[in-house]
């Protein structure tokens, strides 16, 4: 693995780095753009204000590899809660998730049965659904 991508893998997992540059403005004001905020709330009203002026958007939540199972499941709730503000709101807006998050890793049939419910959620709306390329080696 290259050395660069190494490095930024680290500092994505780097709990003390994240708490010093949530704090500060220069790195907020460096990704707003792209994360426009912290929670789901957050992104659904840059959404909504990116909606108003005729772009769609999509949506995901940030982090991979679960390790129980109920942390799993909290992801799929997750995702069916923001499905339904989408419909809501009536938003032209779509999802992207991880594999990983929805327990892959944890055992094949119980994510795919999670990422089934999600993606059943999601075409009952007419909303896509992307997958997130994660890790690779």
């Amino acid at each position: 693995m290259a050395i660069g991508r190494q490095l930024f893998l680290w500092a994505s997992e780097n709990e003390w780095l994240e708490s010093q540059l949530t704090r500060r403005a220069f790195a907020r004001r460096a990704v707003e753009r792209f994360m426009p905020g912290e929670t789901a709330e957050d992104a659904l009203e840059a959404a909504e204000t990116l909606g108003r002026g005729g772009m769609s958007t999509i949506l995901t939540q940030l982090g991979e590899n679960v390790e129980e199972p109920g942390a799993a499941d909290d992801v799929m709730e997750h995702y069916l809660g923001v499905l339904g503000q989408i419909e809501g709101g009536d938003l032209d807006t779509d999802i992207s998730i991880k594999p990983t998050q929805f327990g892959l890793d944890l055992g094949f049939d119980d994510a795919l049965e999670r990422i089934r419910r999600v993606v059943q959620r999601a075409g009952t709306m007419r909303r896509l659904v992307a997958i997130d390329m994660e890790s690779s080696e």
